[in-house]
């Protein structure tokens, strides 16, 4: 259980930066100019770099060892957020969140993996269940902490902050002794990992561009040349990154998969524009807009036990469909009372918000890792962690797409008020399409008979 401690602090970190970020962005383009596409793209980078790394980065760890790439990542995501409190302009703040994203990928597998081969099965559950409160509470105490440290010390103090705690990470993780290297010897392919990022890269970028009737087109076109080509070359070299003949005919875990990701695709922009409209239609405070936006995560944590319990009593894919219906009813509550909804109102839509998610999340996972072999969990593992990053990384583009046709390359202070108002319901009413969507997709994998 030595081990616990540096990777929890390791995971709130990563978790801390991805939540706080958002309160700090209108602090950010007042700091450092920039039109509101380009701010979209400030999370929009990070979460395309997760969604690109994140099923090669598996692999290398395997190869060169969990804890060595562990303490590796760590260096580099302190490294990042030095670079990042020093920004000189949104460009260089998109680039370097990007590496970070790499490194937030790898730290979270090789952590994922330490846990799973480190610790005593009858130590097992509980070690997760710290693990898993980490990132909950990175979640939670990301809005409040960003709001406050914005509020006291500008936006540049969110990214200071994660130096102390990761460096303290990389300090407490030499205790750990051992090293595992279950793929010791072997070799990345490195076509397929160009394939794979090349491939995800595309489609997201496609999809921030779909107003762009000249750009489309040829990203249209390689993005499925792409995918074809890396699923080609799955199928065929000896040791792939994905292990495609473990989805076939696993009807229960491609259903799964697809819920995971419209989920969070549906359900992750609204911490990004409730973060603007609190401080800019409302005039709230960074730290005010940081105690709503944390309501959710803090939801999500007490309920997610209790879900996890639940699911074991009944239908698991048939809880968490219902987790994803609540998910579906926010959305189109936000979309209809956007802005004349009263704050109560607000308040208890984001707790129905982290409610749903709760009833969505751990019966999902229960349901992923129990329509896979054992010698599959890994797989599964990162295969979901792909689908829910991918998931958010198709929110952030689509609100980048909504911004540029609704705000042009203005900045949301100049647009206005009404500006960002008609593409948040914009926004938030093809989300909450998407989500309904997800709920018949999610409902396919249910046991009818039984």
């Amino acid at each position: 259980m030595g081990m616990l401690l540096p990777l929890c602090l390791a995971n709130f970190a990563v978790l801390l930066m991805i939540s706080a970020v958002g309160v700090a962005l209108p602090a950010m383009q007042q700091d450092l100019g920039g039109s509101a596409v380009l701010l979209g793209w400030v999370e929009g980078a990070y979460t395309l770099s997760l969604a690109m790394a994140f099923v090669p980065v598996a692999r290398v760890v395997d190869i060169w060892g969990f804890r060595r790439m562990f303490r590796l990542a760590l260096v580099v995501f302190v490294a990042a957020g030095v670079a990042l409190a020093a920004s000189p302009s949104l460009e260089w703040v998109i680039a370097v969140r990007s590496v970070q994203a790499v490194a937030g990928a790898t730290l979270n597998t090789a952590a994922l993996s330490m846990l799973a081969v480190g610790v005593s099965q009858a130590q097992r559950g509980a070690a997760m269940g710290w693990f898993v409160a980490s990132i909950y509470a990175g979640l939670a105490a990301g809005p409040l902490l960003g709001g406050f440290l914005v509020q006291n010390w500008g936006w540049r103090s969110v990214f200071a902050v994660s130096v102390p705690l990761v460096g303290t990470a990389w300090g407490v993780s030499s205790r750990i002794a051992g090293e595992w290297r279950p793929r010791a010897g072997q070799r990345v392919d490195g076509l397929g990992v160009v394939l794979y990022a090349g491939s995800v890269g595309t489609w997201l970028v496609l999809l921030a561009s779909v107003d762009n009737v000249h750009r489309a087109g040829p990203l249209a076109v390689a993005a499925v040349l792409l995918s074809w080509w890396f699923v080609r070359r799955m199928r065929t070299v000896p040791r792939p990154l994905v292990d495609l003949r473990a989805l076939v005919g696993n009807r229960t875990l491609i259903f799964s998969l697809l819920a995971t990701g419209i989920n969070y695709a549906s359900v992750f922009c609204v911490g990004f524009l409730l973060s603007l409209f609190t401080q800019i239609v409302w005039h709230f405070s960074p730290m005010q807009a940081g105690l709503v936006l944390v309501i959710p995560p803090v939801v999500q944590s007490l309920g997610s036990p209790w879900a996890g319990r639940f699911a074991d009593r009944v239908s698991a894919p048939l809880l968490a469909s219902a987790g994803m219906a609540v998910c579906a009813a926010v959305l189109a509550a936000l979309a209809f009372g956007v802005p004349t909804l009263p704050v109560a109102a607000l308040l208890a839509i984001l707790a129905a918000q982290g409610v749903g998610f709760a009833l969505f999340s751990s019966p999902n996972m229960t349901v992923i890792l129990g329509s896979v072999r054992p010698e599959d969990y890994a797989i599964a593992s990162s295969l979901t962690g792909a689908f829910r990053t991918f998931g958010m990384a198709v929110s952030m583009a689509g609100i980048t797409v909504v911004f540029r046709l609704v705000m042009g390359e203005a900045s949301v202070h100049a647009a206005g008020a009404q500006a960002l108002v008609t593409s948040m319901r914009t926004v938030l009413s093809l989300a909450a399409v998407l989500s309904v969507a997800g709920v018949v997709l999610s409902l396919g994998r249910v046991p009818w008979r039984r």
